[in-house]
């Protein structure tokens, strides 16, 4: 640390990145944007922008009697509180002037020495409680930045606090010098950081580019919210780092007019930039304060996108970046210059092509449209937690949302760190917006009446290959590191003493979500549950027709295509047989669809070909012979033209395990046709469990699989309602009692079975409303036993041998 004697060293302010181009780009392109702007992104009408600046200096006044009745409470001599003085500074988006209406204001309240950090989250967080025109307030004084937040008269603050060593603080002092710094302690310098960088900034945009500046940042920050990359403490990036990103781009390109400037943003870090390669605007500089100056490689973790402060200590403002986080980005980057390619093009016809003009303004709103986050996957992680107390909402919901980038890297690097597997995820997409709860609240299901509750959810998308190597349940693996993250919530950092960090009243509960089961509010941005289900088909149905082509280059390449014609015989072998055990019967297939007999008659690609043109988009069918029975399965509707369910049909066609499986789905349900006749010598049991083999060829239960027998258990239904049912239920109501004295012992008979190999020992919550109970057979003579069931579900089964406990 340099003493008051040595000299100060000064930072002289140079550019680190060379031009790239003094290009200015087409005008029409820029007038187009700017059309888009004014109609999708206003600003602030003037009145309220009276407003916000009256709120700012009612604020302001408020904080400087409270100083000077701090220093009167301490005793101090008059012409001491006379010179207290004080000041606030604006930073961020608000002082840039690129805010969106109703957006926070971020402040920096500086003090003389006299007044300390307590003083400033008791005394005045006191003050600001009793007044009446403040609403919401919280503070978190042991942050690693300390803030205070609050609504003083309907407008939002976020408020940082920095003492100086100065017995006054005068009015308009400016703190851009770093002799400013000398004798602050980190949580000082790290508060006054914010005004330093923010100003440092737009010193280093040159002059040309500061209109072109403030525009593409405005529509970056929207486009960022939109798509779901704007939350620094969740592993996104914040409004610091985006200011940097532009002004970095404005270097490069420093006469670019708005629409290439933005054209550019998106071309340097969707495809040029390799990260990690840090972004900074100036070299870096050391004033000789002792704080320190970041430096590549110098961190004892992995930085992973570093986006450097300009203002000294130079610091990594996104150093909360993770590797799937960092994927999300690169993929939104990539995905934002091929919409503005397109947008360019548009935008450079003649200004009267009206349908060019039309099509342009449709691709700049292309790039700001909302996140296809819940339509892109199949499963999803919602953590939802609750308060029953304001003050419990301010704690715990703060503390939870600043852990979900730990449970993002738990679930992405401790299953290859720790287990020495592969990546067990292609995607852990953590989705930075809260939402209403997406279950009743706490770990029973109650009825509390809670004071607050929200939702965040993650989308997971396994890697098959890699489940398949470690033939364990993908449930039971996310379940232990879903227990694992949240006693990392409740536990003090850094071996604080062993108490849980979760107020009285409030709690935490992270659940699997299929997508079917997602409640409808996550799809108002998309414009409501129909709406997203129709994208998400025609989405699935473009992805699944990409892979198909894919695949099939690669079976041509590697001449794998001996398997499908494999598929191909045993279909038609079994057909043949079919076909002479049928003779002088009745056509089965009366009034089935092109696609019923397609599937019927083997002919896969009339059923793949048909079944892109289904309600659900269709599905790939294993290569496997006979595994193509599914389809055939799926197009039973009901009751066939001889009174056969399609469990029956498939047990005939020698699809046992399809028959095994609707006929215990049935029984789970309660009974009807299948619960009572048809069964033969199986027993049933009624167990929980959460794993289902493949059913169509491939490596583990999936999507696929979860469309057919969706499909087949909606015929079930309508065949039990057909029939009746009544021969079934009487047969289930006479067996119950004997279910219930063999539940525990066949529980265990089916999980010692299928964790044999792992001898995995398990310890699980089960929420109410996602408990199963699902079927267990028994093949006549013990020849094998096989668990099934319908929708896996995170949950944990402690399991004591000898005791037939679950």
């Amino acid at each position: 640390m340099s003493t008051a004697g040595q000299p100060l060293k000064r930072a002289v302010l140079e550019q680190l990145l060379p031009v790239v181009s003094n290009d200015a780009g087409d005008p029409k392109t820029a007038a187009s944007l700017q059309t888009f702007v004014s109609a999708h992104i206003p600003m602030e009408s003037e009145r309220e922008q009276r407003r916000r600046r009256d709120k700012v200096l009612e604020l302001r006044s408020l904080f400087l009697d409270w100083i000077k009745a701090t220093c009167h409470a301490k005793n101090l001599p008059e012409e001491v509180v006379a010179v207290a003085g004080g000041e606030v500074y604006i930073m961020g988006s608000y002082k840039l002037n690129v805010h969106e209406p109703g957006a926070d204001i971020d402040l920096c309240c500086v003090v003389p020495v006299h007044i300390s950090r307590e003083d400033f989250f008791t005394s005045f967080h006191d003050t600001l409680r009793q007044h009446p025109k403040v609403k919401d307030l919280a503070s978190a004084a042991s942050a690693h930045v300390p803030i205070m937040s609050f609504a003083l008269d309907g407008v939002d603050f976020d408020v940082l606090f920095a003492q100086l060593p100065l017995t006054s603080v005068k009015a308009g002092m400016s703190v851009d010098e770093d002799l400013i710094l000398r004798g602050v302690d980190a949580k000082t310098y790290l508060s006054l950081n914010g005004p330093r960088t923010t100003n440092m900034i737009t010193r280093l945009v040159p002059a040309s580019a500061q209109a072109s500046f403030l525009t593409v940042l405005r529509v970056v920050r929207i486009w960022a919210k939109n798509r779901g990359l704007y939350a620094n403490k969740m592993g996104y990036l914040g409004g610091v780092n985006f200011n940097i990103l532009v002004a970095m781009i404005c270097q490069m390109y420093p006469r670019a007019n708005p629409a290439l400037m933005l054209h550019r943003f998106f071309l340097v870090l969707g495809e040029r930039w390799k990260w990690p390669t840090p972004v900074r605007l100036c070299k870096n500089f050391d004033a000789g304060l002792g704080f320190p100056v970041w430096e590549q490689g110098g961190s004892t973790r992995r930085e992973l996108m570093p986006i450097i402060t300009p203002a000294y200590p130079a610091g990594n403002s996104a150093y909360n970046v993770s590797a799937q986080t960092l994927s999300v980005m690169k993929a939104e980057f990539a995905r934002g210059k091929k919409v503005l390619d397109k947008a360019l093009a548009l935008a450079s016809l003649t200004p009267d092509d009206e349908v060019g003009n039309n099509a342009a303004q449709a691709a700049w709103r292309e790039l700001i449209e909302p996140s296809d986050f819940f339509i892109r996957y199949n499963r999803y992680l919602a953590v939802d937690m609750w308060a029953s107390t304001p003050e419990g909402e301010a704690a715990w919901f703060g503390l939870v949302e600043s852990r979900l980038r730990l449970l993002v890297d738990i679930l992405d690097r401790e299953p290859r760190e720790i287990y020495g597997l592969g990546p067990i995820f292609k995607s852990v997409h953590l989705f930075p917006r809260a939402f209403p709860p997406c279950h009743r609240g706490g770990h029973d299901g109650g009825s509390e009446a809670w004071h607050a509750a929200q939702c965040f959810y993650i989308g997971l998308s396994f890697d098959k290959e890699e489940m398949e190597r470690r033939k364990v349940g993908k449930e039971v693996f996310v379940g232990e590191f879903i227990r694992k993250w949240r006693f990392a919530v409740e536990t003090p950092p850094r071996g604080g003493q062993m108490r849980s960090m979760r107020p009285r009243g409030c709690d935490v509960l992270v659940s699997e979500v299929k997508w079917r089961e997602l409640p409808a509010n996550v799809f108002e941005s998309l414009g409501g549950e129909k709406l997203a289900r129709e994208r998400r088909r025609k989405e699935r149905g473009k992805g699944k027709e990409g892979r198909k082509k894919g695949q099939k280059r690669a079976r041509e390449e590697e001449g794998e295509e001996e398997g499908e014609e494999e598929g191909k015989a045993g279909m038609e072998k079994r057909r043949g047989e079919e076909g002479e055990a049928g003779e002088g019967e009745e056509d089965e297939t009366e009034g089935f669809t092109p696609l019923h007999m397609a599937a019927y008659t083997g002919e896969l690609e009339s059923v793949k070909a048909l079944t892109r043109e289904e309600e659900e988009g269709g599905k790939e069918e294993g290569r496997k012979g006979g595994r193509e029975g599914l389809v055939a399965v799926k197009g039973v509707d009901a009751l066939d033209a001889q009174g056969r369910t399609p469990a029956q049909v498939a047990r005939e066609r020698g699809f046992d395990e399809v028959a095994m499986y609707l006929e215990g789905l049935m029984a789970a349900k309660g009974g009807g046709r299948e619960g009572g006749a048809g069964s033969g010598a199986e027993e049933r049991r009624m167990v929980p469990t959460q794993f289902l083999p493949p059913l169509d060829g491939n490596a583990e239960y999936d999507e696929a699989d979860d469309e057919v027998l969706g499909a087949a258990e909606a015929a079930m239904e309508q065949a039990m309602e057909a029939e009746g049912g009544r021969e079934g239920e009487e047969k289930r109501k006479e067996g119950e009692e004997e279910e219930e004295a063999s539940r525990k012992k066949a529980a265990l008979m089916s999980l010692q079975l299928v964790m044999k190999e792992e001898e995995l020992k398990l310890d699980p919550v089960i929420p109410p409303w996602r408990k199963r109970s699902l079927v267990l057979s028994s093949g006549g003579g013990g020849e094998r036993t096989r668990a099934l069931i319908r929708t896996p579900v995170v949950m944990d089964l402690t399991l004591e041998e000898g005791e037939g406990k679950v």
